[in-house]
């Protein structure tokens, strides 16, 4: 593994789960800026001075940040014993819900809720 790699790991095992929350929350604005930047290429908004690609490669790094956040937070959630799945009930449990959230949406669509 590369050293830098190593380092930040020692790093990120060191950090408290408040500090991991914030992290988190970070990365999700930092994405939520960068769909915001790709939305105004396209023509919504005050124009943005990038071109299409920087801001695809924006939402792109911005995912990968939030994806490996997570996923330090779904690893600190189960080492305290607040999160306490297997990957496999986890991801099974994920899906439920992005099913649920599907259907819910798909009847407000609808006009049913």
């Amino acid at each position: 593994m590369n050293k830098y790699i190593e380092v930040y790991e020692r790093y990120l095992s060191q950090m408290s789960l408040s500090e991991i929350l914030s992290s988190v929350e970070e990365e999700c604005s930092e994405l939520i800026q960068a769909c915001s930047k790709l939305r105004r290429v396209n023509g919504e908004g005050i124009p943005a001075v990038v071109n299409q690609q920087d801001a695809i490669d924006s939402i792109l790094e911005e995912l990968s940040d939030v994806y490996f956040m997570v996923d330090k937070m779904i690893g600190r959630l189960n080492e305290e014993h607040l999160l306490e799945l297997s990957d496999d009930a986890l991801s099974e449990r994920l899906n439920r819900l992005t099913e649920q959230k599907q259907i819910k949406l798909g009847k407000r669509i609808m006009g049913i809720l």
